[in-house]
């Protein structure tokens, strides 16, 4: 399975334009280009906290490495790490 995401990852590491490499911080649109997603998917994954991402002002940014992390899980939801705190 690793061979796998890794020839994917070669694939889709350069751009579909031909501007070469991705950078390792990816816009919205960048994102869902990588991951052949529509970008509301990825915006609603990233709030739902599916994907993970940040919000930087108005726009949303996804580190390269947490999208391959994300499609080595499958799609799924990272698990949770840390005590939960209980609303008492």
């Amino acid at each position: 399975m690793t061979s796998t995401i890794l020839k994917y990852t070669l694939i889709y590491a350069t751009s579909r334009n031909g501007e070469g490499i991705m950078p390792d911080v990816l816009t919205l649109t960048q994102a869902a280009e990588y991951l052949q997603l529509h970008p509301e998917t990825v915006r609603r994954l990233s709030r739902e906290g599916i994907l993970p991402g940040a919000k930087v002002g108005r726009s949303w940014r996804y580190r390269r490495i947490d999208l391959d992390d994300y499609l080595s899980r499958g799609g799924e939801k990272r698990a949770e790490t840390g005590e939960k705190k209980l609303g008492l």
